[in-house]
């Protein structure tokens, strides 16, 4: 039998908000939460900030600058008959006339649904060529432009994503840590 390939991991708002709550009070939180924002899908679906983190191989899937995607969701959305939408040229028309239906506590019942999109390739793509999607659309209408305008900057090459800042932080207090300990042995060989 087939199994599933996929569990996605749901963070409800309630989840959200203590995330948002321990975030400044723990490294472990921090963690969790940049995991989550980084690698998770965020909805208004039941009212308030939740998150879905997919387990397949789509987590890994980066964004596309520029318009270079070769992945998006099967009503693709970021494609119009004219052109493609996408960091540099999104607007808040554009936002407007892909939005969803508003929360519906009826609705909310089959949530499930609401998260199980078919992901479909844009054109041929080669073996080895990295899958890349558009993630103009992925946050909710609260943090729309602020996260437009940082993905804009990230593409122009002014900043760096989320996950790398994350990574680089982990690579520097690894490097500290190394640091600290070979001066703590130098000092014990001294003695």
């Amino acid at each position: 039998a087939r199994r599933t390939f996929r569990y996605p991991v749901l963070f409800p708002h309630f989840a959200t908000g203590h995330l948002y709550n321990y975030y400044t009070k723990s490294k472990t939180f921090q963690d969790l939460f940049s995991y989550v924002d980084g690698y998770g899908y965020q909805s208004l679906l039941r009212g308030e900030d939740t998150y879905l983190v997919d387990s397949s191989i789509l987590t890994f899937i980066n964004h596309g600058c520029n318009g270079t995607y070769n992945v998006d969701i099967g009503t693709s959305s970021s494609v119009t008959k004219d052109y493609y939408i996408t960091e540099q040229n999104a607007s808040i028309q554009d936002r407007e006339d892909q939005k969803g239906e508003t929360y519906d506590p009826v609705t909310d019942r089959r949530d499930g649904g609401g998260w199980a999109v078919i992901d479909i390739a844009l054109r041929d793509i080669a073996a080895g060529e990295e899958i890349l999607c558009n993630y103009v659309f992925f946050t909710e209408d609260s943090a729309w432009l602020k996260e437009l305008n940082t993905l804009k900057k990230i593409c122009n090459g002014e900043e760096i994503g989320l996950i790398v800042k994350s990574e680089m932080e982990h690579m520097r207090q690894n490097e500290e840590k190394s640091i600290n300990t070979s001066a703590s042995n130098a000092k014990g060989e001294e003695l």
